[in-house]
């Protein structure tokens, strides 16, 4: 490499990957050292300086300098490049890990390229592209080719001398509507309004906490702008209809509960710092407003409050104490002075007892520590035999409503077939793939299995329920010692079996109705191992 050739590739690299001047120098004296070794051995001592004015190369062996012709000759021009283009595609790729490890939990901005096999390839700039896997997605959202997105870096990784750089995006964490609110609202990015806590479900709805330490400040207007421009921007690039709460945050955790589950209208909060519980009461007319669609509401306010919330209406609270206090009276050593006290503090049943501590027990009912520890034992002992004899319940509950199912499926099936024969068409549209009559109706080719199968589906998940229920009463009744759990566990482990037997007497019935044709695609999954 001549001076000239130095000075044009050292301006490229610079000009087009970005590599500083000195870097580009520091490689290529070091390749250059590299082969004059190879060539010179390894006890020689090797020094290669270039002029960074005059882009001169000097190579000295043994402290005797090498002419141009012996630098061309020995070190091997060719070598040499390899050995230098591998070293920039090394620092190429440390430049890239280095931009990029700074910018974990930040957000990049990218045009996607293509998806393979549940990944999304995200092109960030030139000879940088990220993957977003499926599960970093919402569920709900889909991309094309070309589509500009935005999203959070959760991931630099460098996988070994010769890959790329492995950059992983998120676009359904929370920590990602996070960093939207703060590009879009820059009273959040200045730090005048703070973001405290953020609950979401991608795609659905989100809540998010906020404080401010200005009292004058429109908390939440600032954070919803204008109209809505201000969170209208967040959910464009959320690219769902997700909706999002914003919550006025409170140091009080009966009002912040009381925040996070707007719009019910609360009557009272009590929250129960102990169990991080909270009871939270309402009218009858705002219980659904309060717990959401499949208990969004409620859940997203949990998990934003970090408070186990139940939504109870004052008449159902009243009846918790009540039998809690009846509960705990049938308990040896409990005073009435301590069962108040200990309901008070959010204990409504045995499995809350038997988790107290010791000292916390002593305290409240100024017991000895022999009788805090008595008193904690026979809790537990309660709770397992009461959450046997629920276990025992819900098998016996499952397994008679799978006989139920598998007996519906039996008959449901028994009726598409006599429809059939009878020439009945419930179902038009399945009729319409039949041949036409020479009246012009259509006729069904066979019988309509669906509701037979969907019936025997039910049993054989009622069975799996029935079965798994049985089996932990039977692992109860090893623990607890006591002739009715040993009994009900018995009977769980019978109803299990007698509700196996239903489901797969059904199931070869509906087979044999339907001319044992379990191949089309019908077969039926589900059933326990």
């Amino acid at each position: 490499m001549d001076p000239a050739q130095v000075q044009k590739f050292v301006e490229q690299l610079y000009l087009e990957k970005k590599i500083p001047r000195e870097k580009v120098f520091e490689i290529i004296e070091d390749a250059l050292k590299t082969v004059a070794k190879r060539h010179a051995g390894p006890d020689a001592e090797i020094a290669v300086h270039i002029d960074r004015e005059t882009c001169e190369i000097s190579v000295f062996r043994d402290n005797v300098p090498l002419s141009a012709a012996e630098i061309t000759e020995r070190l091997g021009a060719l070598t040499a490049r390899q050995i230098i283009m591998q070293k920039i595609r090394d620092a190429e790729k440390d430049k890239i890990y280095s931009e990029y490890f700074d910018l974990l939990d930040d957000l990049v901005s990218g045009v996607v390229r293509r998806e393979e096999k549940n990944i999304t390839f995200v092109y960030l700039q030139e000879n940088v592209e990220a993957i977003l896997p499926r599960s970093e997605r919402v569920p709900s959202e889909s991309f094309k080719e070309g589509d500009r997105i935005e999203a959070q870096v959760i991931e630099v990784n460098k996988n070994g001398n010769n890959a790329k750089v492995r950059i992983v995006l998120s676009r359904n964490r929370t920590s990602f509507l996070r960093r939207l609110m703060e590009q879009q609202i820059p009273e959040i990015n200045e730090g005048i309004i703070e973001i405290k806590e953020v609950s979401r479900d991608p795609g659905h709805r989100s809540k998010v906490a906020v404080t401010c330490s200005d009292p004058n400040l429109d908390l939440v207007g600032a954070c919803v702008g204008r109209n809505g421009s201000r969170i209208r921007a967040v959910k464009e690039e959320l690219r769902t209809q997700e909706q999002i709460d914003i919550i006025p945050w409170h140091p009080d955790p009966a009002e912040f509960i009381k925040n996070a589950l707007q719009p019910a209208e609360i009557l009272d909060v009590i929250p129960c710092s102990i169990l991080g519980r909270a009871f939270v009461q309402v009218n009858e007319d705002q219980r659904s407003k309060a717990i959401g669609r499949r208990g969004q509401n409620v859940r997203l306010a949990s998990l934003l409050c970090s408070w186990d919330i139940e939504i109870l209406t004052p008449e159902e609270l009243q009846k918790i104490l009540d039998d809690s206090v009846a509960l705990f009276k049938t308990v040896p050593g409990m005073t009435d002075e301590l069962i108040d006290r200990i309901v008070g503090e959010g204990f409504t049943s045995y499995d809350d007892l038997s988790c107290i501590e010791p000292e916390l027990l002593m305290e409240f009912g100024k017991l000895s520590e022999e009788e805090a520890q008595t008193i904690i034992d026979e809790a537990e002992r309660r709770a397992e035999l009461g959450n046997a004899l629920n276990s025992a319940s819900e098998a016996a509950e499952a397994a008679d409503q799978a006989v139920k199912d598998a007996e519906a499926s039996v008959k449901a099936a028994e009726e598409a077939v006599r429809a059939f024969n009878a020439g009945e068409t419930p179902d038009p549209p399945a009729a319409a793939r039949g041949k036409k009559t020479r009246e012009g109706e259509a006729k069904p080719k066979e019988p309509d299995f669906k509701e037979a199968i969907a019936f025997i589906r039910n049993a054989r998940d009622a069975w799996a329920r029935a079965k798994k229920a049985a089996e932990e009463a039977v692992k109860s009744a090893e623990i607890v010692d006591s002739s009715e759990v040993a009994k009900a566990a018995q009977e769980a482990k019978a109803s299990a079996a007698r509700a196996g037997r239903a489901v797969e007497t059904a199931s070869a019935a509906l087979d044999s109705l339907r001319g044992g044709d379990s191949h089309r695609g019908q077969n039926l999954p589900g059933s326990p191992k």
